[in-house]
């Protein structure tokens, strides 16, 4: 508590107030003191400048009586000491008479037999070289400080020497006197001056505190206070322009938090990870893609290093070369956790004002897993159509070259052995070039699919006719059962509709053996129409469910191609649902038989 008060007492006479009394009191006392000590000393001076007339002028009767007593023959030693006592009590000063050799012969103080040689004194010094000395000191006899005055008595026989001595205790005690009067005065004058100074100084400081109170609100992001002093002086004008100062940074800092908030705005919404880190590698600031991207959370990574945060080896030596060297990199990270991804990371050093510091380092990272899979795909495809192609080229093109060579001896029967090869082929490779063209076709979709409202129904029962033939050479019943109910439409194109169809019943007959069956069944839902395709086949193992939608896939390659299917159809049947918003799955059992369920969505009741 006691420390408290008094910091508080220390602070408030570190105030610009109590400063501010302090010099106009400092000013005040040199003043009166410079004033003071000038008048004492004129006071004096004049007391002196006085007493030294009066004491010559004294001096001069003296040496006048005594001249004349020298001179008429009747001045013996006793009676120049009775004068000297007479005259020394009427004149109130000490009169002392010396001869020129320094005896005293009277004294109106002391008995001249008691007293010692005055030859060396100072003024009987000055009186017998100049005619007239003075000194002021303390003479041990009266226990006094002293004026006193020497003259020569010029007109005796001898160079006798007149002195009086005047105590300069009157003088003392009247300069002692004003000097407690002035100081009296100081000291008033400085209460009063420091009461008035206070006081005015109050309606000074005022203003300042309240200016001092807004400045620190400004500082504190309150700008809408100000500072209410109507005057058209220095404080006046600093008032104003405090509250200008205000304005401008309300309008400054609005500004500022707007193109912040968009900036936020712009890299929350960005797709790309964006990560900043300050000149220590450590994590300043983090999107939302990026959190995502490494699975982090925010508090977690923020201020942290960015090794410690997101410990990956190869961003954190690539951030170190940044720093270092203020070099932009440019380069591709492979992620392993939590997905595989593999990202095109952009850092940039983060430079100061002066163009040559390193503030940090920005890193944009951009996700081209989906790019580098299309790339694979591009090239697996290539080589899957490459293979696919080869195979009945190079059986075209041998039996074309037995067919053509000089030694062609083959009978009529083996020809055309060899000519419905050939055509089994070329026909294989027509349906494959066909089927690249769909898909294709669908996957651009620069095919126009013509929408309009279909009726599932015909659709499937086309369909079903037109692979009717197909089924009953390996006696199968093609069954189509259809609900009671009244189905809704469908909204899209009834040509890569019986595409999709004959796609997903052609793959049922060529897996499923002689005698068995293909039940076609067609619900509706609350939203959208259920076409069920269920047949006996040999079934697909579960671990390849996943890929039969994949271009080339083959579940048994060997079988597929003595069947003639192409590796394309259930890839067209994905892109034609697809391209239809609705979606396909696949139940089977090895050995049982599969079902295909196609999900497509539907507007309104058939009219």
């Amino acid at each position: 508590m006691l420390q408290e008060k008094l910091q508080k007492v220390v602070l408030l006479f570190k105030s610009i107030r109590w400063r501010l009394t302090t010099i106009y009191l400092f000013i005040i006392a040199i003043s009166f003191s410079t004033i003071g000590g000038y008048f004492i000393w004129r006071i004096e001076d004049f007391y002196l400048e006085n007493l030294q007339r009066h004491v010559l002028n004294n001096a001069f009767i003296l040496a006048e009586l005594f001249s004349t007593l020298r001179n008429s023959g009747e001045a013996s030693s006793g009676l120049i000491d009775e004068v000297c006592k007479k005259m020394g009590a009427s004149m109130e000063s000490r009169i002392t008479f010396i001869s020129e050799d320094g005896s005293v012969l009277g004294d109106s103080y002391q008995d001249v037999h008691l007293m010692e040689n005055h030859l060396q004194r100072p003024e009987v010094q000055a009186a017998l070289a100049q005619g007239k000395g003075i000194s002021r000191r303390y003479s041990t006899t009266t226990d006094m400080h002293m004026f006193y005055m020497a003259i020569v008595v010029e007109e005796s026989s001898t160079r006798d020497i007149i002195r009086l001595a005047v105590p300069l205790s009157y003088i003392q005690k009247n300069i002692s006197q004003l000097r407690l009067i002035l100081i009296s005065g100081l000291l008033a004058a400085l209460l009063i001056s420091a009461l008035l100074s206070l006081r005015f100084s109050g309606g000074l400081i005022k203003p300042l505190k309240e200016i001092g109170a807004v400045a620190s609100s400004i500082s504190s992001g309150d700008f809408d206070r100000k500072v209410v002093y109507q005057s058209e002086d220095e404080l006046g004008n600093l008032a104003k322009t405090i509250n200008e100062m205000g304005r401008t940074l309300k309008e400054k800092v609005r500004q500022i938090s707007q193109e912040k908030s968009k900036l936020e705005t712009v890299i929350s919404a960005m797709t790309s990870g964006v990560i900043l880190c300050n000149a220590r590698g450590s994590i300043d600031f983090i999107n939302d893609a990026a959190l995502k991207i490494f699975a982090v959370e925010r508090e977690d990574v923020v201020s942290l290093s960015l090794q410690a945060a997101l410990r990956n080896v190869v961003l954190f030596e690539n951030l170190q070369e940044v720093l270092e060297k203020g070099e932009m990199k440019s380069f591709e990270l492979n992620l392993f956790f939590p997905d595989t991804r593999v990202l095109q990371v952009y850092m940039v050093p983060v430079i100061g004002e002066t163009g040559k510091e390193i503030m940090g380092a920005l890193a944009v990272f951009h996700d081209i897993t989906g790019i580098r899979s299309l790339e694979s795909m591009r090239s697996e495809f290539v080589a899957n159509v490459s293979h696919e192609l080869r195979t009945p080229l190079t059986i075209i093109k041998g039996y074309a070259e037995t067919l053509l060579g000089e030694n062609n001896q083959q009978d009529a029967e083996t020809v055309k052995k060899i000519l419905t090869i050939i055509d089994k082929e070329a026909e294989r490779l027509a349906r494959l070039l066909k089927d690249l063209l769909n898909l294709s076709r669908i996957e651009s979709r620069k095919g126009v699919m013509k929408k309009q409202e279909v009726n599932i129904k015909q659709v499937v029962a086309e369909a079903r006719g037109l692979l009717q033939a197909q089924a009953r050479e390996k006696a199968l019943n093609l069954n189509l059962r259809l609900p009671e109910e009244e189905l809704k439409s469908i909204k899209g194109d009834s040509d890569w509709l019986l595409q999709l169809f004959i796609d997903v019943i052609d793959n049922a007959i060529k897996y499923t053996p002689q005698g068995g069956s293909i039940d076609i069944k067609i619900e509706q839902r609350s939203k959208e129409v259920l076409v069920s395709v269920s047949d006996t086949g040999i079934g697909i193992p579960t671990k390849n469910l996943p890929y039969i939608f994949e271009r080339f896939y083959r579940v048994d390659k060997g079988r597929s191609r003595r069947l003639g299917g192409t590796g394309l159809g259930l890839a067209i049947v994905k892109h034609i649902v697809d391209a239809h918003n609705g979606r396909v799955e696949v139940k089977s059992t090895v050995g049982v038989g599969t079902t295909f369920y196609i999900y497509l969505p539907s507007t309104r009741k058939l009219q």
